[in-house]
């Protein structure tokens, strides 16, 4: 397969992820709204059944994914294009 298709679904892949946990994080990170009335959830917490969600043990489901999908796009695009991300050197001769 030619390398600029590769490159393009590599993109389109870190973009549609990018999207996907845009609006995972927006919902972990939204006021919650309450629970309508005559609901499974409210009447479950009503009669002491159902606890509410642990607000940080939320975020970090949200968040500890969206750090590894980073790492994992990086690793991926090194092994790709072995020379991305890695220091330049250039040696310079001055002439006499």
């Amino acid at each position: 397969m030619p390398s600029v298709v590769i490159d393009g679904l590599f993109w389109a892949a870190v973009g549609a992820c990018v999207v996907a946990q845009f609006f995972i994080l927006r919902a972990v990170f939204a006021p919650e709204a309450p629970a309508p009335a005559g609901s499974p959830a409210e009447a479950g917490r009503a009669a002491g059944r159902l606890r509410p969600p642990s607000r940080p043990l939320e975020i970090a489901w949200a968040v500890l994914p969206a750090i590894g999908l980073v790492f994992l796009f990086v690793w991926a695009w090194q092994i790709r294009h072995p020379s991305a991300l890695r220091p330049v050197t250039v040696q310079m001769e001055v002439a006499p």
